[in-house]
């Protein structure tokens, strides 16, 4: 399929108006190829993906990536990232394009998101509100039950190694919204919105206390959750064109917990 065919495809989804004003996203390293058959996606593009792709590099039209390559100023990265001036020169030698959807996919239109994907894994529907962030997500469960049992269901059905749990407001829950990833310090829209939990993870010391002190319940989850994106995207490209051969690598293990 033509690379800019697919690209305009993903953009219906994942348009750049979409990423946040800090973020990095779309081309990364090199230049599209003019037709793409194999893609791989990765959560981050890093020299443990390198290794696993290096022999079949000149069979691989385009890697897409969640986060970004390069997440701040260039040149600033390049001179104090030696590993990552290393990998880009040796991508610069393979001409294999790497492009990024980080914010743009999280907030992606259509169903399509980061944290549709992970709604619609709980076995829930999306409710259809107007979120002042783009990125966030709610539901309402099938049924009320306990904050921890529900913590234990979240932990359960995403086979995270743990979860840490404030549960400083109702003891029985209905809704909860989220933002996966780091967004912790977007609570304040769930909480004000009505809703009964906040799920997002990365969360400083801070950021717990003002929850704790609102007396309200925040799930805060591995980072590494949104390797979802891996089963999302690939689903939204074989949407695009049922042809094309994806490879998908899950290399990001969560922490060991002692």
């Amino acid at each position: 399929m033509k690379s800019t065919k697919i690209m305009r495809e993903l953009a219906k989804y994942y348009p750049k108006s979409l990423k946040e004003s800090y973020d990095r996203v779309g081309k990364m390293i090199n230049n599209l190829k003019p037709d793409t058959e194999t893609i791989v996606l990765c959560l981050d593009f890093d020299d443990i993906v390198y290794q696993q792709i290096a022999d079949k590099l000149s069979d691989i039209d385009l890697i897409i990536s969640h986060h970004p390559f390069f997440f701040g100023p260039k040149g600033k990265i390049m001179k104090n990232d030696p590993l990552k001036k290393e990998l880009y020169e040796k991508m610069l030698v393979a001409k294999v394009p790497l492009y990024a959807f980080h914010t743009n996919f999280d907030a992606g239109k259509g169903g399509k998101g980061m944290n549709d994907a992970i709604i619609e894994k709980l076995g829930l529907e999306c409710d259809k509100i107007a979120f002042k962030d783009l990125a966030m997500r709610g539901a309402h469960l099938k049924e009320s039950m306990l904050v921890e049992d529900f913590a234990k269901l979240f932990k359960e059905t995403f086979a995270l190694p743990m979860v840490e749990l404030i549960a400083e407001g109702k003891k029985e829950i209905s809704s909860f919204a989220l933002i996966v990833g780091g967004g912790s310090r977007r609570y304040l829209e769930a909480m004000n919105s009505g809703y009964d939990l906040y799920i997002s993870g990365d969360a400083p010391h801070h950021v717990r206390r003002e929850i704790v002190l609102n007396k309200y319940n925040y799930l805060n989850v591995y980072h590494e959750i949104e390797k979802i994106f891996l089963s999302r995207m690939k689903r939204t490209l074989l949407e695009i064109d049922p042809s094309l051969n994806i490879i998908t690598i899950d290399h990001e293990n969560y922490p060991k917990i002692i």
